[in-house]
């Protein structure tokens, strides 16, 4: 539902949506760290139960936020 409340903002605004949480699959952190330079922003949606503390600390780590 979280990623269902964002695409709107997602579309809006050419951005992708990328599906995260405990098990979070290689890929999405392979796409992070290829544009982590051309990222400005990430917007995370879902709460801790959702997305982990670990995946979000990854998240900052290789976008620099």
């Amino acid at each position: 539902p979280d990623a269902l409340a964002g695409s709107v903002l997602a579309s809006r605004t050419n951005s992708p949506i990328l599906l995260v949480g405990k098990d979070t699959p290689d890929n999405v952190f392979y796409y992070l760290n290829n544009y982590a330079k051309q990222i400005d922003e990430v917007i995370v949606l879902g709460g801790t139960a959702v997305v982990s503390d670990a995946v979000l600390g990854r998240i900052q780590e290789m976008t620099g936020g």
